[in-house]
């Protein structure tokens, strides 16, 4: 990573591999790190939502491993992209773990969130172009719903935990010092699993 990259506000490529806390100098524009936050998060609500109209407009021929796959793989390649930029967040919750344990500045912070929200935004007016309106619509624009079956209770509960083992991969793998060098594969590759077992309780998926 660069020494100007690591020299700005929030010490990102520091804090975003390393886990460091925040330092108070402030040298270096944030607009690198929220424009990765924002093209990070297009690139992966693009693929990943895509791939689930695409599913519905095939009717089923993308079929739920396809779907965790492109979710999976976007996210993995986006934050190896992106990680030594912005530290690859591409979602709020992540945002928030940082924030709460003091790597990333509350300003930055807000403008990742904001980045990661125009981002999704982004992606879902662009595949509205790009796919027919019965079939974006039919497909909610990727939106998952509760399956039949599945109570609001239950669905708030799986998805605690889905978000559970995804902040502890993100902080076990690139916040830690001693994790293994694989990129984004170790979030992308959590991301996989959690579709590939709750797509089924997933009424879009």
């Amino acid at each position: 990573m660069s020494e100007d990259i690591a020299g700005q506000q929030t010490h990102m490529p520091d804090l975003a591999v390393a886990g460091k806390e925040v330092t108070r100098e402030a040298r270096t524009p944030l607009v690198r790190p929220v424009v990765a936050e924002l093209v990070g998060t297009f690139a992966f609500f693009f693929i990943g939502a895509g791939a689930i109209v695409t599913n519905t407009m095939t009717h089923g021929a993308v079929g739920l491993l396809g779907i965790a796959l492109a979710h999976g793989l976007a996210l993995s390649i986006m934050i190896s992209v992106f990680g030594a930029t912005s530290g690859g967040h591409f979602n709020p919750a992540v945002t928030i773990g940082f924030l709460v344990t003091r790597r990333i500045a509350p300003l930055l912070a807000l403008l990742y969130i904001v980045a990661q929200l125009v981002g999704g935004i982004l992606a879902g007016l662009l595949l509205r172009i790009i796919f027919p309106e019965a079939v974006w619509q039919d497909a909610q624009l990727g939106t998952p719903n509760l399956a039949p079956g599945v109570s609001f209770g239950t669905g708030v509960l799986l998805e605690a935990v889905l978000t559970f083992f995804l902040l502890l991969a993100v902080f076990g793998t690139a916040v830690d010092e001693r994790a293994p060098k694989i990129g984004g594969f170790g979030i992308g590759l959590t991301v996989l699993f959690d579709i590939s077992w709750v797509g089924r309780l997933r009424a879009r998926l």
